[in-house]
């Protein structure tokens, strides 16, 4: 396997499906805390698994800034280059 492979098109670095993201852990856990101490109310989340199966689900308490929130993040999604997703 060749490391240190980058995109063509936006220059980051491509991490292969499959593998551990420190990232990805590191926020999961910090919301799992947030949760746990009352802090998070609700949840609303998008995911994308390795065999490029997606997913999508609403827990808890939610409002129209929650709405708000989401299409923050679609616009994200859309105006990122989609080579394999945003590695940073």
């Amino acid at each position: 396997m060749t490391d240190n492979v980058v995109s063509i098109i936006s220059g980051r670095e491509v991490i292969p499906p499959g593998t551990p993201r420190p990232d990805l852990i590191a926020e999961l856990e910090r919301l799992l805390e947030m949760a746990r101490s009352g802090e998070l109310d609700g949840i609303a989340y998008a995911s994308l698994y390795r065999t490029d199966a997606t997913d999508w689900n609403v827990f808890g308490r939610w409002t129209r800034s929650t709405v708000g929130a989401l299409h923050c993040a679609i616009y994200r999604l859309c105006s990122t280059d989609v080579d394999g997703g945003v590695n940073g």
